[in-house]
């Protein structure tokens, strides 16, 4: 398929910021699509994944449906990349993923979903939502080693937080993990997620 101008562009954006992020943001905007105003939708008007009142809270003042992908993706980096601090972590699977549910469910949601999967996997770290130097270390200590096992993980808590929906009910769901079999679950954790992620072909990026 021969690439849209605005995917041209996209690309020549995003490649100021570095190849792990261009890398990140292919994945995402293509599963964004171009506009969006769906009445179930509590973001509403949408273009490139960005909703309306993010890109009036960054200065952009006119309709929505001629949004320029250069400033999609300058929210993009600084909102979603930057903050979580993504380009420490050293996976771009695991980077991506990350920054992908931050777009799709905001970004505190993006840093509890990847806290929770690390505490299921045994880490003792804060489900604060916010990716700081606990957070960061934790994750790259599961790299490379167990790459795929955390990215099935980080599915998976994603998963949950759509059927759930309430961030007490969430929270509630990890209380309970930190309290029950810690130890029995940390020893087999790892191997009920290798199972999960047993086909590659399969996977978001096919790797």
């Amino acid at each position: 398929m021969i690439p849209s101008e605005a995917t041209l562009r996209a690309r020549r954006r995003a490649s100021e910021f570095g190849p792990e992020f261009s890398f990140a943001l292919e994945n995402t905007i293509a599963a964004e699509g171009l506009f969006s105003d769906h009445d179930l939708d509590p973001g509403g008007a949408t273009r490139y994944g960005i909703t309306e009142a993010v890109a009036r809270r960054h200065g952009y003042k006119f309709d929505m449906r001629v949004l320029p992908v250069e400033i999609a993706v300058l929210i993009y980096y600084e909102k979603y990349w930057q903050v979580q601090h993504l380009s420490k972590v050293r996976s771009r699977y695991i980077a991506a993923e990350i920054f992908d549910t931050s777009v799709n469910a905001g970004p505190w949601w993006g840093g509890a979903i990847t806290q929770s999967a690390l505490v299921l996997f045994g880490h003792d770290v804060a489900v604060d939502g916010r990716i700081g130097p606990a957070t960061l270390a934790a994750i790259n200590s599961e790299l490379p080693k167990y790459e795929r096992h955390l990215y099935a993980a980080l599915n998976g808590m994603q998963f949950v937080k759509y059927a759930v929906k309430w961030r007490m009910a969430f929270r509630a769901v990890i209380a309970i993990v930190r309290r029950a079999d810690s130890d029995h679950r940390r020893a087999f954790i790892r191997g009920w997620m290798r199972r999960v992620s047993a086909f590659p072909e399969m996977s978001q990026w096919g790797a």
